[in-house]
């Protein structure tokens, strides 16, 4: 189908190098290219994409459906399936070809579909005809496809949303992947941009990221940071013990605030930290 596929480009590179699977091969169909255009065939998804004609917002629009009838007060009349709509008819889209890329295929098809996004407001479903069904709102379809099928690229690579950390943790970006993007769908994408909104696994990673660092700045500044938060403590932390670095209890470990006393601490070979 062509809402599946991609023109060469933006996303898809034109030197086949990955993705040809949703590459509309554009020497075989030289003839066709400006009917294709015409249908809506793009080199990324672009804003005023009809709804109707993406196959995304059809298994979208099932799942909101179905959430929406699950959650009616029991006893009462159910609406038709067919019946109920949503409160748009456009799009940035096509949203569908970001299923079928690889990695890095969806990490370029976010970037382009994040600029090309103008309305990150949820939609709101209701009956197409009938006021006594109460409307609901749900998360775009751009937000339910980026971190149900996205990829971010990040300081530490391409990783799901849910592992990206927000630019307000951009200092840190050696040691977690920190995602660059504008506020807005940083917020819709809840991704976290504040101490407060890191969850257990955000820490973890980053614990296991810092217990491979041999720098002792970046070492001591982290767990310092670290301890603004309510998060429990990781069983071993890292430390420098004499000429080289390793894992240790917290309650093995020193930790100093001179650079004197680090020293005297690391030419005893006691661990430490900074």
């Amino acid at each position: 189908p062509l809402a599946e596929t991609l023109l060469p480009g933006a996303i898809v590179p034109v030197d086949g190098s990955r993705d040809t699977a949703v590459a509309v091969d554009t020497a075989y169909h030289r003839g066709e290219l400006e009917i294709l255009r015409l249908l809506g065939a793009d080199q990324s998804p672009t804003d005023g994409f009809p709804v109707d004609k993406d196959p995304f917002v059809s298994e979208y629009r099932n799942h909101c459906i179905d959430k929406y009838l699950r959650e009616l007060p029991p006893g009462g009349s159910t609406p038709q399936w067919h019946s109920m709509v949503f409160d748009r008819e456009n799009h940035a889209g096509p949203l569908e070809p970001l299923r079928h890329l690889s990695d890095s295929g969806r990490a370029s098809f976010v970037e382009t579909l994040i600029k090309a996004t103008t309305d990150w407001r949820p939609w709101t479903l209701q009956h197409a005809t009938q006021r006594k069904y109460p409307s609901k709102a749900f998360v775009s379809p751009a937000v339910w496809a980026i971190t149900g099928y996205g990829r971010l690229r990040t300081s530490r690579g391409i990783v799901v949303p849910r592992r990206a950390w927000g630019p307000g943790f951009r200092r840190w970006g050696d040691i977690v992947p920190v995602a660059d993007l504008p506020e807005e769908p940083i917020r819709r994408l809840s991704i976290p941009n504040v101490v407060t909104e890191l969850t257990a696994e955000h820490w973890s990673e980053a614990f296991r990221s810092l217990a491979v660092s041999t720098d002792d700045a970046v070492i001591g500044d982290f767990y310092a940071f670290a301890a603004q938060s309510s998060n429990a403590p990781p069983d071993l932390i890292r430390c420098r013990t004499g000429d080289t670095h390793d894992q240790q209890s917290p309650s093995n470990v020193v930790v100093t605030a001179s650079n004197e006393a680090f020293r005297a601490l690391r030419d005893l070979g006691k661990p430490s930290v900074l």
